[in-house]
């Protein structure tokens, strides 16, 4: 099992890429 850090981590880049792409989509639209 991975340990909580790199879980935290994960989460955290994957929750910044979200936004960042809703972000764009929102400017854009």
């Amino acid at each position: 099992m991975l340990n909580f850090r790199a879980i935290l981590l994960i989460l955290g880049f994957f929750l910044f890429l979200y936004g960042f792409i809703a972000l764009a989509l929102f400017f854009t639209a």
